[in-house]
Parts: C-alpha cells; structure tokens; sequence
C-alpha cells in the first residue's frame, strides 16, 4: 500500500494544470478590472489628463 503513494498519478497532473489555469485567469481578471478602474473610468470624467500611478498612490 505505501508504494502506491510514490507511483505517478495523472489526475493529480491535470489537476495541477487545472488549478494553475484558474489562478492565472483570476490574475489576469483582477489586473483587467484594476485597469478599468484606474484608466478608463478617469479618462471619461477628465478625457484631457491621463492618469498615472504616481498620482493615484
């Protein structure tokens, strides 16, 4: 029974992918909605000035 813990499991693999794919696109949502926040949404109120991240923090 203990050698089956050493012998290579797929589903954990695929799993890992999985996972992995799910962190990444969560990564890219939160940056995509911190972009719209940040950049877009000033830029309808005051089209004229583009906002960087020195002014914001």
């Amino acid at each position: 029974m203990m050698d089956q813990i050493t012998t290579f499991n797929p589903q954990a693999l695929i799993w890992t992918i999985v996972g992995a794919a799910g962190l990444l696109a969560l990564a890219i949502s939160a940056g995509l909605i911190f972009y719209l926040l940040v950049y877009v949404r000033p830029l309808e109120e005051t089209p004229e000035e583009k906002p960087t991240l020195g002014r914001l923090f």
